[in-house]
């Protein structure tokens, strides 16, 4: 796979020169931070980012989920050496069929995705297409500090070119309802409610996830029947 290099203020290019396709939309605006103007790479991940891999997690989770679930569950998430094992060990044993790609910044690492091959799930009324056409991103993390500066953009295009070499070129996934910057985010890239929803408990709290899709795959919602005759 080649290694995405994106230059601030410019086009994402690969390894040798070659132009990739850059994303449509433009990032939001964030804060600055320490890595706001600087180039960042896309790669495939290796046993070797596992350890660095859970704390991008962790301020990920405490970014993103802060005001959303209770500090203690997010408290739950900090890296140790129970973790660590667990994670080296789901790495060595990982789906196949799913692409682990990190982002890279001076050495440092800002941002992972894991995406392709859907986890088991209800199938969807409106997306009414052949399984091995769906990718599901199952994971996409950035640190707060890079938030706004494309490192997102880049991991989410990467994974979804990924997905469509394997002939799965419908991307889903499925986000927090109350996770509004995440589902803005998702919109940018031409993603949208397919309509279905899943609740469950994450720290004591209901958690009411909403799947997403591809626009042109989405069926459009049901009219409701009049019921004037």
């Amino acid at each position: 796979m080649e290694t995405i290099h994106r230059q601030p203020g410019g086009p994402t290019v690969a390894g040798g020169g070659q132009r990739v396709p850059c994303a449509t939309a433009t990032d939001q605006p964030a804060a600055a931070g320490p890595w706001e103007r600087r180039a960042h790479t896309v790669r495939p991940m290796v046993e070797a980012d596992v350890e660095q891999a859970l704390h991008v997690r962790h301020d990920a989770w405490r970014g993103a989920y802060g005001g959303i679930l209770p500090p203690a569950y997010l408290d739950a998430v900090i890296p140790d050496e129970e973790s660590l094992a667990r994670a080296v060990r789901e790495f060595r044993t990982g789906h196949p069929g799913r692409h682990r790609l990190v982002a890279e910044l001076d050495g440092r690492l800002v941002g992972l995705v894991v995406a392709g091959v859907p986890r088991p799930t209800a199938p969807s009324a409106r997306l009414p297409l052949p399984a091995e056409r769906i990718g599901e991103v199952l994971s996409l993390q950035t640190v707060p500090a890079v938030w706004g500066s494309g490192v997102g953009d880049d991991l989410l295009r990467t994974a979804r070119e990924l997905m469509a070499r394997d002939g799965r070129d419908v991307c889903t996934l499925w986000v927090l309802e109350e996770n509004t910057r995440a589902r803005h985010f998702y919109r940018r890239h031409g993603l949208r409610p397919t309509g279905d929803e899943q609740v469950s408990r994450m720290g004591g709290r209901r958690i009411r996830q909403l799947r997403y899709a591809d626009a042109e795959a989405v069926l459009p919602a049901p009219r409701e029947e009049s019921t004037e005759r």
